[in-house]
C-alpha cells in the first residue's frame, strides 16, 4: 500500500512513497529500437515547441520570458530519462551495454567507461565560465545540474517545498542558464549515441558480405 514503505529517492532527492517498478525484460537489439524511437520523438517534439528566439541565452531579457524557461524545462523533461534512473529502459549507460553486447569487437575503444562517465559528471555539471561571469558570485554555492533538479522535482515532477524555494530564491536568471547548460550537454550525449545506433540498424540490414564491407564503427567522441 501507497504510504507503507518510502525513501529517499537515489534520483531527485525526495522522500516519497517508493513502488519498485518492474518489467519484462527486453532484448538488447529491442532496447536500442526503443531508445531509437524515444529520441527521434524528442527531436520531434523539440523541433515543433522550440525556445523563442527572444529566450536564447545572450539575449538582454531572456530571463523575463517565462515561455522560453518552461520551454526549456520541457526539453529537460524529454532527456531526463536517459540519465536519471538505471531502472529506464534507455539509461544511457544500459543502451550502452546493448550496443557492446551487439558489436562486439566493433565497439568503440572504451565505450561502456566514457558513456557511464559522462553520465556522472553530467549530474555534477557546473555552470560555463561565461555564465558564472554573468551569474556573479552565487554560482560558487551552486552547480547547474543543482538548479536544473531543484526547477523539475520542485515545480514539475514532484513538489518539493526546500527544491521550490532553493529554485525560486535563485530566481529565473539561474534557471534559464542551468536549464540551458544542462540541455546543451545532454542532448549531445544523446547524439553521439545515437549515431552508432543508427549503424547498428544499418547492420542489421545488410547481409553479412555487405556488413563485413561497412566503414568502421562511428568513434564516441
Amino acid at each position: 500500500m501507497a504510504g507503507e514503505k518510502q525513501c529517499i529517492c537515489s534520483n531527485c532527492g525526495v522522500t516519497h512513497d517508493f513502488e519498485p517498478v518492474t518489467g519484462p525484460e527486453i532484448s538488447h537489439i529491442e532496447r536500442l529500437r526503443l531508445f531509437r524511437k524515444t529520441v527521434l520523438e524528442a527531436r520531434y517534439i523539440t523541433g515543433k515547441v522550440p525556445i523563442p528566439d527572444g529566450g536564447r541565452v545572450g539575449v538582454p531579457y531572456h530571463a523575463n520570458d517565462p515561455a522560453a524557461l518552461a520551454t526549456r524545462y520541457l526539453h529537460v523533461v524529454l532527456y531526463r530519462k536517459y540519465f536519471a534512473n538505471r531502472n529506464e529502459k534507455v539509461y544511457l549507460p544500459e543502451v550502452a551495454g546493448s550496443l557492446a553486447a551487439i558489436l562486439g569487437q566493433r565497439t568503440p575503444l572504451d565505450l561502456l567507461a566514457k558513456v557511464e562517465a559522462d553520465v556522472t559528471a553530467l549530474r555534477r555539471l557546473e555552470f560555463s565560465d561565461s555564465a558564472k561571469l554573468f551569474l556573479g558570485a552565487q554560482v560558487s554555492n551552486v552547480t547547474a545540474a543543482d538548479v536544473v533538479f531543484d526547477n523539475l522535482y520542485g515545480h514539475l515532477l514532484h513538489a518539493d517545498q526546500v527544491r521550490v524555494e532553493r529554485a525560486h530564491n535563485l530566481g529565473p536568471i539561474f534557471s534559464t542558464y542551468a536549464a540551458q547548460t544542462w540541455l546543451d550537454r545532454a542532448s549531445g550525449l544523446v547524439d553521439k549515441l545515437d549515431r552508432i545506433v543508427e549503424y547498428v540498424f544499418e547492420l542489421e540490414n545488410l547481409d553479412f558480405d555487405f556488413a563485413k564491407q561497412l566503414s568502421p564503427c562511428p568513434s564516441y567522441k
